[in-house]
């Protein structure tokens, strides 16, 4: 699928959720606004400068959620063309199943990558392609440290396997305030880590711990500082996404969100 094709089905998903009335679409819809420090997914730094992450979804009665997601580089660090411009959207369908007794989801993400290139041996630039992932997320909330398992396929571009374990636990500071902490895991496929980061081998790929501060001011309005720490686990994987990314040993990244649920 181009890359024409796939912005359009974009704006026509973002436009259809945009223009139903949310009493008939869905019972809740959330819009959020990150300012982060730097773009940090799955211990790949993406950019290590400022960059804006908005956020719409919608949630309905019967467990399923659409949600638009985008990366806007506030400076040149990835280009002049990717400047003041998205260059990721991601576009996510989940579902909630109705089980009691644990919490699960599974969900299908299509990551598109508007102003990004990617260049080959010869030095060659072109637009970057492209991808999807199914996800399935299980989750025990009602235990201590409420211990959640990720597991993500990538049928299209990378043709691989993400997994990855967290836990985390929260404390209620005063009215209106809380802190949460949390702590994760992760492992790849071989297939996986040859298409980020050039690494023939399975492997545990990264580890976090993550403080976020949160702070509900008025009725459906949050606003949450945080700050996570990340390590690439392997040191091949970490050799390549030196290489690749902006990693460059230990990583810390922060940011505000502000959120509204209507």
């Amino acid at each position: 699928m181009s890359k024409t094709t796939c912005m359009r089905m974009a704006a026509l998903l973002v436009c259809v959720i945009v223009s139903v009335p949310m009493s008939v679409l869905a019972a809740e819809g959330t819009v959020s606004v990150a300012g982060n420090s730097g773009y940090l997914w799955r211990g790949q730094l993406l950019n290590d400068e400022a960059v804006l992450q908005p956020s719409f979804t919608a949630a309905t009665d019967y467990g399923l959620s659409f949600n638009a997601w985008g990366n806007f580089n506030l400076t040149d660090n990835l280009g002049p063309d990717a400047e003041n411009e998205f260059n990721e959207v991601d576009l996510t369908v989940s579902y909630d199943v109705p089980i009691d007794a644990v919490s699960l989801s599974v969900a299908v993400a299509e990551y598109l990558f508007p102003h990004a290139t990617v260049t080959d041996d010869a030095g060659v630039g072109a637009a970057a392609p492209g991808t999807r992932e199914v996800q399935v997320t299980l989750g025990l909330d009602d235990i201590i440290l409420a211990p959640t398992l990720m597991v993500a396929y990538d049928f299209d571009e990378a043709d691989g396997f993400y997994a990855s374990a967290s836990v985390s636990h929260s404390l209620d500071l005063a009215e209106g305030l809380s802190l949460e902490g949390a702590l994760s895991i992760s492992m790849a496929d071989s297939s996986y880590n040859e298409y980020y980061f050039g690494v023939d081998d399975s492997a545990l790929n990264d580890a976090g711990a993550t403080l976020t501060l949160s702070y509900v001011p008025m009725e459906n309005v949050t606003v949450s500082t945080y700050v996570t720490y990340a390590k690439l686990l392997d040191s091949d994987i970490e050799d390549a996404a030196d290489e690749i990314y902006f990693n460059n040993g230990d990583i810390v990244v922060g940011g505000v969100t502000a959120e509204y649920t209507f």
